[in-house]
């Protein structure tokens, strides 16, 4: 019981965000297809999409810090989570197409089919990552209020704000420099190739003579 008790403590996230999906594709998933209401499914993927942005924020905020994943500051953050929700967005409607074409005529003939257009996908791809987008920045707006309020109650720990933010401004400056070093590196890498294949060459024209 102990055991189970240490295990739920350290994984209750986890199967909090396990249920919340199950019933998002439960409900929104083959079965959701039947519905006759366009509405119901886009309100099914702003539900994907917002608690798409929720699952990779917690990801990238509990991780981040073991090298699992790599952010730096909020604008950073954001067009991550945003692109990533906007990536799976695209899993999705491959798989509504492969479902379409292939999976539902040949064993799921009773079930409805998944996409209704081009239009209809089109509509589905915009609404995934706008859903994200809009998540992040109330989830800002939230950590900014929360702060204004701990200042006015706790005035004297302002510093520990300050400082704060000053690890995230570094860490934004650090997530530059990595991107420029494997920028370097690519081009280093590039140049590197003709020289080699040269070498090659030179090798065999001298085992030649």
């Amino acid at each position: 019981m102990a055991d189970f008790k240490y295990w739920f403590k350290n994984n209750w996230p986890f199967i909090i965000f396990a249920v919340c999906w199950g019933i998002i594709i439960y409900v929104w998933g083959i079965w959701g297809w039947n519905s006759p209401n366009w509405w119901f499914e886009e309100a099914g993927h702003v539900v994907g999409g917002t608690m798409g942005a929720i699952t990779l924020l917690y990801l990238y905020k509990t991780y981040s810090l073991h090298g699992i994943f790599r952010f730096a500051g909020k604008k950073h953050l954001t067009k991550d989570i945003v692109e990533d929700v906007a990536f799976l967005g695209i899993l999705w409607e491959l798989y509504e197409m492969i479902w379409d074409l292939y999976l539902q005529p040949n064993f799921f003939p009773h079930l409805a089919r998944a996409q209704s257009g081009i239009i209809d996908t089109v509509i589905d791809l915009m609404i995934n990552p706008l859903s994200a987008f809009l998540t992040m920045v109330i989830y800002f707006r939230c950590v900014k209020l929360y702060a204004l309020i701990y200042k006015k109650i706790y005035p004297d720990d302002t510093k520990t704000i300050a400082v704060e933010e000053e690890i995230e401004e570094t860490l934004e400056i650090l997530r530059y420099v990595g991107k420029k070093v494997q920028f370097l590196r690519k081009e280093h890498l590039k140049q590197l190739r003709p020289t080699l294949k040269e070498l090659v060459h030179l090798f065999k024209e001298s085992r030649k003579t």
